[in-house]
């Protein structure tokens, strides 16, 4: 009996009781946080990220959704982390930043490189983006980017100089560096700039490609079980939800969208708890205990000083 116990609790443990820090989130002026905090407290998750971003790239309404974001962070001091963002061709971009820093932001995110044809996106390693490094780097800030290592090779270069030249400051790189987005994923484009930089984490949200990723996940469980495992110290969760003015973004909703990554990760197989009319049976990658504590709350709370 007290072997099967702690059998049990090896292998069987329940994902949903493991601290957490979510450190992926967006939020738009509309959004209810009350419906976020609801599920937050069924899921022991003690703080969570908030990225004020709109539309890249040049994020139209983020000065309002950024400006209503610190608001809502100084009546949740202890629940919600904000960070600040600003158009990555704006001259007063690292001015902007700063100011928010000083007003409680405690990280940046920029997500102008969100690909977009035909509309005007400055160079990761500019002038004007240096200086919003410089901001991070004076206040020991993480800085969160959203960078398509896949569609445009050109920009996992220009990240890497700043990389290279900003070692003080701690670098996210969104969405499995963005290595995943075509029809045939390339982590070794992530695995690379991981390898070459030991300031550079990512998060593993799925976001508005939760479909995607479960695709990917069904046809080559491995080549995404071992590069988590392999990188375990250097990866953050976040489910990647826009919590804006949509009906359909209930606590209920918000609930079953971050079970599905919970049944993702830790499960060998699940059906979707999000997407009710799925009856099909997926792979999961059944993340080692140990594993899934680093990603959940070890690894956000060292980067976030907490």
């Amino acid at each position: 009996f007290v072997f099967f116990f702690f059998y049990y609790k090896l292998y069987f443990f329940d994902i949903t009781k493991i601290k957490k820090i979510d450190a992926h989130e967006h939020f738009r002026v509309g959004g209810d946080i009350e419906e976020y905090l609801k599920v937050m407290e069924l899921f022991n998750i003690e703080k969570a990220i908030f990225l004020p971003t709109d539309w890249p790239p040049d994020n139209p309404k983020y000065k309002g959704n950024m400006s209503e974001l610190l608001k809502i962070s100084k009546k949740h001091p202890d629940k919600i982390i904000p960070f600040a963002t600003a158009y990555s061709c704006d001259p007063k971009a690292a001015e902007i930043i700063e100011t928010a820093i000083k007003n409680g932001a405690k990280g940046i995110k920029f997500i102008d490189w969100l690909y977009s044809p035909g509309i005007k996106v400055c160079d990761i390693n500019s002038e004007n983006m240096y200086k919003v490094y410089e901001v991070a780097k004076k206040y020991q800030v993480p800085v969160l980017l959203h960078i398509d290592f896949q569609k445009r090779p050109t920009w996992k270069y220009q990240f890497e100089t700043i990389a290279l030249d900003f070692p003080e400051v701690t670098f996210i790189l969104a969405h499995y560096c963005r290595s995943a987005s075509e029809k045939n994923p390339n982590l070794e484009l992530c695995a690379d700039t991981l390898n070459k930089f030991e300031n550079v984490y990512i998060d593993i949200s799925m976001g508005g490609g939760l479909k995607r990723y479960m695709r990917y996940f069904d046809e080559n469980t491995k080549l995404w079980r071992d590069f988590i495992i392999k990188y375990q110290d250097r990866i953050l969760w976040g489910a990647d939800i826009i919590l804006d003015n949509k009906d359909y973004k209930t606590s209920d909703w918000i609930y079953k969208r971050i079970l599905a990554d919970f049944y993702i990760l830790s499960k060998k197989e699940y059906k979707s708890p999000l997407y009710e009319y799925d009856e099909t049976i997926h792979k999961g990658l059944n993340l080692p205990r140990g594993v899934i504590k680093k990603i959940f709350y070890s690894n956000p709370k060292k980067i976030l000083k907490i």
